[in-house]
């Protein structure tokens, strides 16, 4: 349900805005039920600029490639904020261990 839930939501942001990156996101979360982190950022900034209904937290983000986990730690700390939702918990402590900290929950 979570997935269905994301690649709909994936399917209204790539048709809101005609961007082969957001394409391209669709078709590797379609086959791959994952983004990477780039990927986390542009879709999960996009969907909320185009005010499109999503959970951030039901977006999964791989680390498993050193290249993804590379991509995360030179990521701007405001967009590791807004991936923040979609990391799970020892994903959370690998950013914090790359040198990122938690947004405050205020």
């Amino acid at each position: 349900m979570r997935l269905d839930s994301c690649i709909k939501a994936l399917e209204r942001l790539a048709e809101a805005e005609n961007n082969e990156i957001l394409h391209n996101a669709l078709d590797y979360y379609a086959e791959n039920k994952c983004l990477t982190p780039k990927q986390a950022f542009v879709v999960l900034w996009r969907l909320q600029k185009n005010k499109i209904d999503h959970s951030p937290s039901f977006f999964k983000v791989s680390l498993q490639r050193q290249k993804y986990r590379d991509d995360l730690r030179d990521m701007e700390p405001s967009r590791v904020r807004l991936i923040w939702p979609a990391l799970s918990s020892s994903q959370r402590r690998l950013a914090e261990e790359l040198g990122h900290a938690a947004p405050d929950s205020t």
